[in-house]
């Protein structure tokens, strides 16, 4: 046999094939059982305490408890009396201050500044006075604190040292109006006669004898049933007696109130309080302007009046010029022809004017077309 050829060359390998599907897990195995735990190992030795730390924010104040009941009022203590040395003849005003004099009595040494004291005075509207200062000899200085009422007091008018004025509390709410009362009315005794009592005038005037007039006092409203439609409404300022009054007449505008004996005379309640004006509001769109209305027949001609004098003719004014003549509108309907007045006077014809000077004629525009009889 003959020797064994060369090998030749290998051939190029070919593209490798897809790789298959991977196949589906299989189930996991079950977990072994868990081994026994060991013994504790031996506690080491404690570790030394570390510093202590800075201390924490104080937190907020807890709530205030409620207040405890108030106590009874102790009994009430002994009445400091004493009596006016000096009279007030003419009278104190209100908020005004005068120098007077207590009569001499130990009890005086209780009365200091700053104290109060009531005064049997000659008025049903005033009785409360505040010590406004003290001097070494005794005179005071007091101050009517009464509002809008004079004060007046003869000599040992008697003294009584009172607490200060409490604060006054909150306003309850309002409660339901009631019915109306009954009317109270009584007649003048006295007439407001011409001029009359003017707005915001006062004017001392008297009742007839009624007793209702014991339900009409300081500070109220009466209406009087006087002779004017602009007034009606007056304030009762003081009732010196019980038949007498001040009116003053709150009506508005420049009216004066005028009355006669036996004017009917009413109590009513106080005028309530004016409210500010509200503002006002936007101006709304203009709405779409309506339809123009058919014009209306036309009426008959009236009588024609009688002819006035003719007055002197006038300048003859430059002819201007002539413009085109416009289309000869549809003849209207002829109306009835009125009564013809009477011709009055014929005046005398006035001088002639000078004639003016004749401007240029202008150009003859086109004649338009006749419309339809």
């Amino acid at each position: 046999t003959g020797p064994t050829g060369h090998t030749g060359f290998t051939g190029t390998t070919g593209p490798t094939g897809h790789t298959g599907f991977t196949g589906h897990t299989g189930p996991t195995g079950h977990t072994g059982f868990t081994g026994h735990t060991g013994p504790t190992g031996h506690t080491g030795l404690t570790g030394h305490t570390g510093p202590t730390g800075h201390t924490g924010h104080t937190g907020p104040t807890g709530h205030t408890g409620p207040t405890g009941h108030t106590g009874p009022t102790g009994p009430p203590g002994p009445l400091i009396t004493t009596k006016m040395f000096t009279a007030e003849p003419t009278g104190l005003q209100p908020g005004a201050t005068g120098l007077y004099q207590f009569s001499a009595g130990v009890n005086n040494q209780y009365i200091t500044a700053n104290t109060f004291i009531t005064i049997n005075d000659n008025s049903l509207n005033t009785a409360y006075f505040e010590v406004v200062d003290k001097y070494w000899d005794g005179t005071v200085i007091l101050k009517n604190v009464t509002p809008m009422h004079t004060s007046t007091w003869g000599q040992d008018a008697i003294v009584a040292l009172v607490g200060p004025r409490g604060q006054t509390g909150h306003t309850g709410h309002t409660g339901y109006t009631g019915p109306p009362g009954p009317l109270v009315t009584t007649r003048m005794a006295i007439a407001s006669e011409s001029p009359g009592l003017a707005p915001g005038q006062t004017g001392l005037y008297e009742f007839q004898a009624s007793q209702n007039n014991a339900y009409i006092t300081a500070n109220c409203f009466v209406t009087i049933r006087d002779d004017s439609e602009f007034t009606a409404y007056f304030e009762i300022i003081d009732k010196p007696t019980a038949s007498t009054a001040v009116l003053r007449n709150v009506n508005s505008g420049l009216y004066h109130a005028t009355w006669s004996i036996g004017a009917i005379v009413a109590l009513v309640g106080p005028r309530g309080f004016t409210v500010p004006t509200g503002h006002t509001g936007y101006t709304g769109h203009t709405g779409f302007t309506g339809h123009s209305g058919s014009t209306g027949f036309t009426g008959p001609t009236g009588h024609t009046g009688f002819t006035g004098t003719t007055g002197p003719t006038g300048h003859t004014g430059f002819t201007g010029h002539t413009g085109p003549t416009g289309h000869t509108g549809f003849t209207g309907t002829t109306g009835p022809t009125g009564h013809t007045g009477f011709t009055g006077t014929t005046g005398p014809t006035g001088p002639t004017g000078h004639t003016g000077f004749t401007g240029p004629t202008g150009h003859t525009g086109f004649t338009g077309t006749t419309g339809p009889t």
